[in-house]
């Protein structure tokens, strides 16, 4: 059979098999390679973005206590009212933000919750407006619905918060949905209340629904902070808050959306036709998680804010321009535009920043993300696995000596 006759247009259609895979799998691509190239190198891997640790004990004793229960064999469907109690005492304490169940929708994490929102909200021809670099999961699925997507910059030199008055007013009035993410993949930026409140007054003058990506929300350095602390936010916003990040929870997928009612309720109606929800008893150990949040997240934010410093130090070091993250688990900076050997002055020169992580990866066996999507930057990650956490940031530097690194 052709492949035109069956793989959707949105997807390629018969060019499919040509399309070139994301910029993740691609990467997990070349790791291999260089590994099974190189089998005695360790890989230096700071392009990893998901936790280096288990979940917390009590997590996993909670799963394993009533993993085997009767009473929570079956299908979650919208979520569970114990994890919705959670999630409100959760948001209350961490965010001072009250919310009613209604207000509250578990979701079987940030990604899927995404597709939720457009297949919700986007119809053929709406305008969408998503911040770059991003993570570009509702702007793909808007793609698919057939919208259209307006990307907006993020730039240093406005705290890497889009720029939003530089809009034009036709455009404005014809947006739809606009997507942010804050703390931001991959900038480390943080979003001011100052912002949300200017943002939430557009969106009410201007009817728009803001979907901000809060999954990194609890790992804010200096301050926690919600859109929907800001006055008139449930009237317009939707928050995605994850279990991921902040509790180790990766793989369990569990996360939720919260504010506009009216947004959720659809939302809601729309996950019935999509899936049958979490597992209760992830569910169940989730609620430990949040009850517990007060003791298990200081710990981990002081652990990925040391290491961020620790690559900073590094990085700032060997002449490598960086950004300095407010929250979060990644640097962000710039890619150079060319190394030279020390040793024998010999330099080599990059068009681009996956060229710059392609060459670190195959000369130096070190990992990262690059981010070409508005100029030539890279992505370091502090969730790298490692039994000595001094020996492992030593021998990064180590690596890097060889080198002088050209600024950009």
């Amino acid at each position: 059979m052709n492949k035109q006759n069956y793989i959707a247009t949105r997807l390629g259609g018969e060019n499919f098999d040509k399309q070139a895979g994301n910029k993740f799998t691609v990467i997990k691509e070349n790791k291999q390679k260089f590994l099974e190239k190189n089998p005695e190198m360790a890989l230096i891997d700071l392009g990893v973005g998901e936790p280096d640790e288990a979940a917390p004990l009590c997590v996993i004793e909670a799963l394993k206590a009533c993993c085997g229960s009767w009473d929570l064999r079956g299908y979650a469907d919208n979520g569970a009212d114990f994890f919705v109690a959670a999630i409100r005492r959760y948001m209350q304490r961490i965010f001072n933000v009250t919310l009613r169940p209604e207000e509250i929708l578990p979701i079987m994490g940030i990604k899927s919750g995404l597709g939720l929102l457009a297949g919700t909200l986007v119809n053929p021809g709406d305008v969408v407006a998503c911040t770059v670099p991003g993570y570009d999961v509702f702007a793909t699925q808007t793609g698919y619905l057939g919208g259209q997507t307006i990307l907006m910059e993020l730039r240093a030199q406005c705290g890497f918060l889009p720029e939003i008055e530089a809009l034009d007013e036709d455009v404005k009035r014809r947006i739809k949905v606009v997507q942010i993410n804050y703390p931001n993949n991959p900038t480390g930026a943080v979003a001011t209340l100052d912002f949300y409140r200017h943002l939430v007054d557009l969106a009410c003058r201007y009817q728009w629904v803001i979907i901000q990506d809060a999954a990194y929300s609890a790992l804010e350095f200096e301050e926690r902070k919600s859109i929907l602390q800001v006055p008139r936010a449930n009237q317009c916003c939707v928050e995605l808050h994850s279990m991921s990040k902040a509790f180790n929870m990766t793989g369990w997928r569990l996360g939720w959306i919260c504010g506009n009612e009216a947004i959720l309720r659809a939302c809601a109606k729309y996950k019935s036709n999509c899936d049958s929800g979490q597992f209760l008893p992830i569910q169940k150990a989730a609620t430990v998680a949040l009850d517990q949040a007060d003791v298990l997240l200081p710990p981990l934010r002081q652990k990925y804010q040391r290491r961020l410093e620790a690559l900073l130090t590094i990085l700032k070091k060997h002449n490598i321009a960086v950004f300095e993250p407010k929250g979060g688990l990644f640097i962000y900076a710039k890619a150079p535009t060319g190394v030279v050997y020390k040793q024998y002055q010999r330099t080599e020169h990059f068009a681009n920043a996956a060229e710059f992580a392609q060459w670190l990866l195959s000369t130096l066996g070190v990992v990262v993300v690059p981010w070409d999507d508005c100029g030539s930057y890279v992505r370091f990650s502090a969730t790298f696995a490692t039994a000595n956490e001094s020996l492992f940031l030593h021998q990064f530097d180590q690596t890097l000596d060889a080198y002088i690194f050209l600024e950009a």
